[in-house]
């Protein structure tokens, strides 16, 4: 149980760090004048949503494997493709550039919340390395030899740390709403300036991980 607690904790970082984009959003949002609050509140249900679906997928995808049955040809395949995947978003995270945001003109009539719960579930939707990872987090509790609760408890861990780009900035802005700019800043700089190489370390070791076991059932 603690050598899988690590593995998901390790993912659950790099989950966390690969939406650069939602905690900038987070932290515009808390800062206009139109309901702040309720439509960071929203944008965090748009993640919780997507961060759920994927999670339930990925669960899924380690049912296939048939937890505790031992390697199969099936595990093995699954292995090699998602080792793949992880070559892919490791050199993708590497070559990846920083995002601006568009500011929005609130002089108009929106409907805020129902657009904040659309952005969040749309950026995050989009988000591959993120939902990537989230699946494999997944996976990795399911194939596990574990409780049902203990695999309740590591799924909304991994949900967390999905939704941990929204559910920090917004915590922190209703417990200290005066610290909100400076913390939020130095942390936002320094996500923007490093995330992109603790992912591409995240990546590189668990492809390397997942390769081994495909190519080792193999041979």
């Amino acid at each position: 149980m603690i050598q899988l607690l690590a593995k998901i904790l390790s993912l659950g970082v790099a989950i966390m760090l690969a939406s650069p984009m939602v905690f900038p959003l987070s932290f515009l949002l808390l800062g206009k004048k139109v309901q702040p609050k309720m439509r960071t509140f929203f944008l965090f249900l748009g993640t919780l949503v997507v961060g759920v679906v994927m999670a339930a997928i990925g669960f899924f995808i380690g049912q296939v494997v048939e937890p505790g049955a031992g390697p199969t040809v099936v595990s093995a395949v699954i292995d090699l493709f998602l080792g793949a995947l992880f070559v892919f978003f490791a050199v993708k995270s590497l070559a990846s550039t920083e995002k601006k945001f568009k500011e929005v003109d609130e002089s108009q009539p929106r409907h805020f919340l129902l657009r904040a719960f659309g952005i969040g579930a749309g950026l995050e939707a989009l988000n591959f390395d993120a939902l990537f990872l989230v699946i494999t987090a997944a996976k990795e509790v399911s194939t596990a030899d574990v409780s049902s609760l203990d695999s309740l408890l590591l799924l909304v861990l991994i949900v967390f740390f999905f939704t941990a780009p929204v559910t920090i900035p917004l915590f922190l802005a209703l417990i200290f709403p005066r610290a909100i700019s400076g913390i939020f800043g130095r942390v936002n700089a320094f996500i923007m300036k490093y995330s992109k190489y603790i992912l591409f370390a995240v990546f590189t070791v668990f492809a390397g991980l997942l390769l081994y076991n495909g190519i080792k059932f193999f041979f």
